[in-house]
């Protein structure tokens, strides 16, 4: 175990995996001088040629046809963690075009989590594997771009947020990423206030981040990565650890970024808050896609299917308890 002593803190900061593979998906190793205070075209009959073998070809011809970008194609993926005795992910494929906010779901263990860090390159920076297939992000290999790279396309928001701060002062996680990027101070300056306007956090700048409740601290998390501007943004069971006030903040923050023609992944377990938000849910199983849902099938899943899937959607009261708010 490491530690490690910020100048001005009054704590130490554990460098932990999830810390660590925040700073660095936040542009810790560009190769810039830091600002931080701290030092720290197909044609229409392309379309037949291949269709007897090459879906993900057809979708990539169909949507480029009809002048949609794609933001993520992933092809046949498979990946084993070292060691691991079975695979995580088996031959998926998926498409995710420009402005979509797709819905991760499946019982814990599915692979969802591992797909995400695939997408954002913590596989295999930071975890050893057998991968095969490919994953493109925004036009880039996944497997082979540096992460600083693709962090300026790729925000990233873990599970438990507490996790991916690098300082105590909310004003200060927010510029984090973009001192690493060597931004000027009076850009970074701006910024922050266009952050602090457009997500409305006026009662959160320049307050102690270990003072704040569960669904401020995942504003904050958010607000850190919206600031450098990526134009997908991934998000790993955002609601785990919030009430039913900060899932609906949470649920107009995701509008926002949707609004904004941001690209959004989401791995959730509690999907209700979503139904209005996600186009399409992608339901994994021992590491494979299933079936793809709408979000009007997830909700009017019978008992027996909600049961064999997991996947949570009608908690009535809680949906009558989220609109009050």
């Amino acid at each position: 175990m490491e530690y490690f002593f910020v100048p001005l803190f009054v704590s130490v900061i554990e460098i932990g995996d999830e810390l660590s593979q925040s700073a660095i998906i936040r542009g810790l190793d560009a190769p810039v001088n830091k600002t931080s205070r701290y030092l720290i075209k197909f044609r229409r009959k392309d379309i037949c040629v291949f269709t007897f073998y090459d879906f993900n070809y057809i979708n990539r011809c169909i949507y480029e046809n009809l002048g949609v970008g794609l933001m993520i194609e992933i092809r046949e993926l498979s990946f084993k963690y070292k060691g691991g005795a079975n695979y995580s992910l088996k031959d998926i494929n998926l498409i995710v075009k420009k402005g979509e906010c797709i819905l991760l779901c499946g019982r814990s263990g599915c692979g969802k989590s591992t797909l995400l860090k695939l997408m954002n390159g913590i596989i295999p920076e930071f975890y050893d594997g057998d991968i095969s297939g490919s994953v493109m992000v925004n036009g880039m290999n996944t497997f082979t771009t540096p992460i600083y790279k693709l962090s300026k396309n790729v925000g990233s928001v873990f599970q438990n947020p507490k996790t991916q701060f690098y300082t105590t002062n909310t004003t200060d996680e927010i510029a984090f990423g973009l001192e690493n990027y060597g931004i000027e101070r009076e850009v970074i300056n701006k910024r922050i206030e266009e952050v602090e306007k457009e997500l409305h956090l006026e009662n959160l700048m320049n307050k102690n981040i270990f003072n704040l409740s569960g669904g401020e601290k995942q504003k904050i998390a958010i607000a850190s990565i919206y600031a450098l501007n990526p134009e997908i943004f991934i998000l790993d069971e955002p609601s785990s650890s919030l009430d039913i006030k900060s899932m609906k903040e949470l649920s107009l923050t995701i509008k926002k970024l949707k609004s904004l023609g941001k690209t959004i992944i989401i791995a959730e377990h509690r999907l209700w808050y979503l139904k209005d938000i996600a186009d399409r849910a992608i339901y994994l199983e021992d590491g494979k896609i299933i079936r793809e849902y709408s979000m009007d099938e997830i909700e009017n899943l019978s008992e027996d299917e909600r049961t064999r899937t997991g996947l949570r959607h009608s908690d009535y009261k809680a949906i009558e308890r989220f609109d009050d708010f």
